[in-house]
């Protein structure tokens, strides 16, 4: 589809009432029944105004695997479940934009479409959008002083995160900005200084290019005592991201964002010193073009008047690949579940936007409601290794529930007036990335 032929998006705003939800009712549900299979939704809250939380026994178990039936034009659990379990199979391996398992996604979707009689509504008469997705790392040859005497190599890694990093080359001096979670700095102290940043675990954090770290030199994440195994398998994991340069069609470029580093206590200490001191680095990156695609087809209106009208569907087709380590997928659900019910009975508006003071609460309700029995849950069920990232409520559930309108649409006797657009995004995982470039 050529760039802006079509509306890119209608947005709806949608509010619910989330009830409290008792811990107590949390973990007994846990133990009244093991939690089903991969597919389970993450979560049990009852979010309907004025509704009692659901236990989690009423909810019908759904098999590990479920074989495909036929579809048919009407809209059916059947059809729904036909699809799902296909495309949020461990064979797909979580659709990571930028991977192949994003355009085994993709296709799939993009073969059901053509099944369905839907117009391609792509790129050169096909199905696809191509995003300028890459994957990038760190140069090797990053180097990092402090007041003219150089860092070793063991004692700083470059970190790689969401948005289009700039590359530094060059010397500023430093200024301490508080914790991670809370940057105590303005827009104004922090532009063109290196920002050090206390940070008990480390871990890459979102920057924003409206945010007050933006315009620094570099961002510094000060960390333990060395720079174990962990934190240099995190730093060096690829991006996958936009190309840089590549802005939405018709504005700017987009917004660059500080790089990030990690550096132990140490090296921390050196650069803040009595006061701030210079600091000097070359930070660079490397790119290499990965696929990754929206997916979009049209359903024509019925209506010669009103066929150049739209009425827009959208859902996203990737999710987040492969889990870093295997974790247990009963445990990981018991976790979940006494979180999700302390994030709720810590804010009932459901806003999640909780400061640490309020996080410390979640997770001393979370300690508090102990009653969840591990080894209750290893006697009804062995333990579940699991490395993949299903994504079939995220956005699984919303890919598939496309197709299955657009069947039921397509078989109409009589279609909708308007054309229907559909659109599969992808890299939503990454922020949104697929519907901004479409």
């Amino acid at each position: 589809m050529g760039r802006g032929a079509l509306p890119s998006s209608v947005r709806l705003a949608v509010t619910r009432p989330v009830r409290p939800y008792s811990l107590a009712a949390a973990a007994a549900a846990l133990l009244a029944v093991a939690p089903p299979a991969a597919c389970q939704p993450a979560e049990r809250v009852s979010k309907d105004a004025g509704a009692a939380p659901a236990p989690a026994a009423a909810a019908p178990a759904l098999p590990l695997k479920y074989a495909p039936r036929p579809t048919a034009a009407a809209i059916t659990a059947a059809d729904l479940m036909s699809r799902l379990y296909a495309f949020a199979d461990d064979s797909m391996a979580g659709r990571e934009a930028g991977t192949p398992a994003n355009l085994k996604g993709a296709e799939f979707i993009a073969r059901e479409a053509r099944r369905l009689g839907l117009r391609p509504a792509g790129e050169g008469g096909t199905y696809y959008q191509d995003l300028p997705f890459v994957r990038r790392t760190a140069a090797a040859d990053a180097r990092l002083t402090v007041d003219g005497a150089s860092i070793d190599a063991a004692d700083f890694a470059v970190a790689l995160s969401r948005g289009t990093p700039r590359a530094w080359a060059g010397t500023a001096p430093a200024i301490y900005g508080g914790t991670a979670a809370e940057p105590r700095v303005t827009r104004e102290q922090a532009a063109g200084r290196v920002v050090v940043l206390r940070m008990a675990t480390l871990a890459v954090q979102r920057l924003s290019a409206q945010g007050p770290l933006a315009g620094a030199a570099a961002v510094v994440y000060a960390g333990p005592d060395q720079l174990g195994a962990d934190v240099r398998a995190l730093a060096a994991t690829p991006a996958l991201a936009m190309a840089a340069g590549s802005g939405e069609p018709g504005t700017a470029a987009a917004a660059t964002l500080p790089p990030q580093l990690f550096v132990t206590r140490a090296v921390a200490e050196r650069m803040l010193g009595a006061a701030g001191r210079p600091v000097t680095g070359l930070v660079r990156f490397e790119e290499a073009r990965v696929p990754a695609r929206n997916v979009i087809a049209v359903l024509p209106g019925s209506d010669p008047r009103l066929a150049a009208e739209y009425v827009a569907l959208g859902a996203h087709n990737d999710h987040v690949g492969y889990a870093r380590r295997p974790v247990d997928h009963d445990s990981l659900k018991a976790a979940n579940t006494l979180r999700r019910a302390a994030y709720v009975a810590e804010d009932p508006t459901g806003a999640e936007a909780l400061d640490a003071a309020a996080l410390a609460r979640v997770a001393a309700r979370v300690r508090a409601a102990a009653p969840v029995d591990v080894a209750a849950l290893r006697r009804a069920r062995p333990a579940r290794p699991d490395s993949i990232h299903n994504g079939a409520d995220d956005d699984g559930s919303g890919s598939m529930a496309l197709l299955e309108i657009a069947e039921n649409l397509s078989a109409m006797r009589v279609r909708p007036r308007r054309s229907v657009l559909f659109v599969w995004h992808t890299a939503e995982e990454k922020g949104l990335l697929g519907a901004r470039w479409y």
